[in-house]
């Protein structure tokens, strides 16, 4: 605030203060900001989860503030690294700010050095409609919002994928809770430099499958599959890579496997049926001879088709890839909204307002802001839709840009100030929500609540952190 305006607030609220005043000085000391009854901190924006501010001031200590609905929230970014103002009323002393109670915070945004785009390589470990977790070659798990991010993957979504993240903001150790993620593809130059620089650690240990997996020619999703696992399959590993893939041997070569998929742990022996007691069988009368049968002409009409899907292995496999020519069906393309993405890869589309469920883990994926539920797609595929999880999956698409108010996300309110909440979704990403103008039909955003925010992405920009309702419900 400027000069001014202290000096008129002390003589409207008769508070002595020195640090806002026209005098001089005299008592040889520079008063303390932090140590004013009403009062404001600068300081550079650490992070702000389950609604706690965290800022580091100009001393370079932390503060921590919780935020209330008394906060107001004029804000710019939101990203870890910016500068921001916090006005108080109460006092801090040293680093604890208990008895200060926060009234406004003001993110001014970043310098130029801290608001350009940065960037990280590693294994997708996990993937939802709001969040993924990505693994790096030291071993260290970093959870990302995604929430709006432009999205490419061409080998699909499937644990062990290597991806390329690019964001704004500071990771603060793996705390990514202060930046946001501009864009997600798995094929750039990135990649390749850090799928070169994997070490693997030598072991010699039997692992079994925890459910069907490829075997791949090397450690990346986009590598050769010389066979697959089975459930209780077991193996011998013979190295491990930080970023989760394990080395093992394959039919007597080196084969490398997802190591999510494997596990040290034996499976329990199958237990045997016990024996049929024998039971006295009465003596069967001589059957007639029966008249011998003709052969068969070798009409297809009578012969099973050597491509019939029902003869193959499980379409539905997390690891396989269909070849686009083995079903014999027609592609197909139909437009839906998104009902749901599970963590394994299972899509729900809104179709005719019916729902279908197709497996997308091993499709092209394509978003211009992500796949929020609401979010309208075009998939291709080739099956029947009547079993669609079945079906095998080619490509899902933004259907347009989804900006016109209809993309929906639930989740935790955490904490909220007069206009702005923290949500936190059931996929661990956690948005700062701005609630300026949007309709509110709950009767208050208590910490602890479950809500429905519908988004308006026509105000979201793409280096903010910042998200823009346009409507709030009861979940």
């Amino acid at each position: 605030m400027k000069k001014g305006f202290y000096v008129a607030l002390a003589a409207v609220l008769a508070f002595s203060m020195a640090g806002c005043s026209s005098k001089k000085d005299t008592s040889g000391s520079t008063p303390d900001k932090k140590a004013e009854a009403v009062g404001e901190v600068d300081g550079s924006l650490k992070s702000f989860t389950n609604g706690t501010l965290v800022i580091t001031d100009e001393k370079k200590e932390e503060l921590s503030f919780k935020i209330t609905s008394k906060a107001k929230f004029t804000c710019k970014n939101m990203l870890a690294g910016d500068n921001v103002t916090v006005i108080y009323d109460g006092k801090i002393q040293g680093t604890n700010t208990a008895n200060a109670v926060v009234t406004e915070v003001e993110d001014k945004g970043g310098k130029t050095t801290e608001a350009k785009q940065q960037e990280i390589v590693g294994t997708l470990k996990a993937y939802s409609n709001n969040s993924l977790t990505l693994k790096t070659n030291d071993g260290k798990e970093y959870v990302f919002s995604i929430v709006g991010a432009k999205q490419v993957y061409k080998n699909g979504i499937e644990p062990g994928n290597w991806i390329h993240v690019i964001y704004t903001g500071t990771i603060n150790g793996t705390d990514t809770s202060g930046v946001k993620v501009v864009e997600i593809t798995d094929d750039s130059d990135n990649v390749k430099q850090e799928q070169a620089k994997v070490a693997i650690k030598d072991v010699n240990e039997a692992v079994w499958a925890t459910a069907s997996v490829n075997v791949r020619d090397n450690y990346t999703t986009n590598a050769n599959v010389l066979g697959t696992l089975a459930a209780n399959d077991e193996v011998t590993r013979t190295g491990t890579c930080d970023n989760g893939w394990s080395r093992i041997t394959y039919n007597g070569n080196t084969a490398y496997v997802y190591g999510d998929y494997l596990t040290t742990t034996a499976p329990p022996a199958p237990t045997q049926p016990a024996p049929a007691a024998a039971n006295p069988q009465p003596s069967q009368p001589a059957q007639p001879a029966q008249p011998a049968q003709p052969a068969p002409t070798g009409d297809a009409g009578n012969t099973a088709d050597a491509g019939d899907a029902g003869n193959t292995g499980d379409t539905g496999d997390a690891g396989d890839t269909a070849d686009a020519g083995d079903s014999g069906d027609n592609m197909r393309v139909d437009g839906g909204y998104v009902v749901s993405l599970t963590a394994d890869g299972v899509l729900t589309l809104d179709i005719n307002n019916a729902d279908y469920a197709f497996n997308i883990t091993n499709a092209q994926q394509n978003y211009t802001n992500g796949i929020l539920v609401g979010n309208e797609v075009t998939i291709t595929y080739t099956g029947d839709i009547s079993d669609s999880l079945n079906a095998v999956v080619y490509t899902v698409t933004d259907a347009d840009s989804n900006t016109d108010n209809q993309s929906r996300i639930t989740g935790t309110v955490q904490g909220a100030s007069m206009n702005s909440f923290e949500l936190a979704t059931d996929d661990n990403a956690i948005l700062a929500i701005s609630t300026d103008g949007a309709t509110i039909n709950v009767d208050g955003l208590t910490e602890g609540s479950r809500v429905t925010v519908t988004l308006d992405l026509s105000q979201t920009v793409s280096e903010s952190n910042l998200f823009y309702a346009a409507q709030v419900d009861p979940e």
